[in-house]
C-alpha cells in the first residue's frame, strides 16, 4: 500500500540527524526514513521547508548543503507549492537548490521593514515625519513581534 504523507522540517532535520538522535527515537526515524526510501511513503517538500532554510542560509549558508541533500533524497524534488495568485496548490518537480536560490534572490530584492519601506530619498522631510510617528507607534503598548518589524 502506498501512503502520500507531508512531513514537517522538524521530521525531515531528525531523520538527516539521525545518529545523534536519542536511541529511545531511532527506531522510529529509521522506519520511516525506509518507508519512504522504499516508496511506501511518498512525501513532499513545500515552499515552508524552502522558507526554514532561506532563514538558516542568511545566518550561515553552510548548512543548506546537507539540507538540500535530505529534501531532495526523501521527495525526490516532489514539491508542494500554492504559488503567489494561483489558485490551487500545486505537485510538481522541483529542484530544492533552485527554489532555494530564488526565494533567497526574492527576499534580497523585498523590505525586510515598514521602514525600509517607508524611506524616502528625496523627501527628508517625511523622513523625519516617519521617525517621529515610528518612536510614537514604538511607545505604545502592542505586540512585540510588530515593534520589531518597524
Amino acid at each position: 500500500m502506498l501512503f502520500y504523507s507531508y512531513l514537517d522540517w522538524n521530521v525531515f532535520n531528525k531523520i538527516e540527524k539521525f545518529n545523534e538522535l536519542p536511541d529511545n527515537e531511532k527506531e522510529v526515524y529509521f522506519k520511516l526514513r525506509q518507508q519512504i526510501l522504499d516508496k511506501k511513503i511518498i512525501t513532499p517538500y513545500s515552499n515552508a521547508h524552502i522558507s526554514d532554510l532561506a532563514r538558516g542560509y542568511l545566518k550561515n549558508p553552510a548548512y543548506s548543503e546537507k539540507h538540500l541533500e535530505t529534501i531532495s533524497s526523501l521527495t525526490n524534488n516532489l514539491c508542494i507549492v500554492q504559488y503567489w495568485s494561483q489558485p490551487k496548490v500545486q505537485w510538481h518537480f522541483r529542484d530544492p537548490k533552485e527554489f532555494l536560490d530564488s526565494t533567497i534572490e526574492e527576499s534580497n530584492s523585498t523590505s525586510k521593514s515598514f521602514s525600509e519601506l517607508l524611506y524616502f530619498d528625496d523627501e527628508p522631510l517625511l523622513n523625519t515625519f516617519w521617525d517621529i510617528r515610528k518612536r510614537l507607534l514604538q511607545m505604545q503598548l502592542i505586540d512585540e513581534s510588530f515593534k520589531e518589524n518597524l
